[in-house]
């Protein structure tokens, strides 16, 4: 991947989250994605307020983190879960 190419699949998360289940639904995406050897980049909304409002307008959720691919909405962990265990990460992300 070129310096100019950005990852069509991004992450929106939080580097302050408080809560156990966003930290752990965090690192298990990233890890997912990894496995699978999908490209992402990370958003972090704790720092990036119109980030966050961007995120927020274009899937009508507050909850982190939020899965995006070319800057609409994909889902959450649970789709994102049950796309993995159905072997159909690429297919759910659109980028196969």
């Amino acid at each position: 991947m070129g310096d100019a190419e950005v990852p069509r699949v991004v992450v929106y998360q939080s580097s302050v989250a408080g809560n156990r289940l966003v930290k752990q639904s965090q690192a298990r995406i990233e890890a997912i994605l990894n496995a699978r050897k999908v490209a992402f980049s990370v958003v972090d909304v704790a720092v990036d307020e119109e980030a966050k409002l961007y995120m927020q307008g274009k899937s009508g959720k507050t909850v982190l983190p939020q899965i995006f691919v070319d800057r609409e909405f994909k889902g959450l962990i649970d789709q994102l879960e049950e796309a993995n265990e159905n072997g159909e990460v690429p297919q759910f992300l659109g980028v196969a």
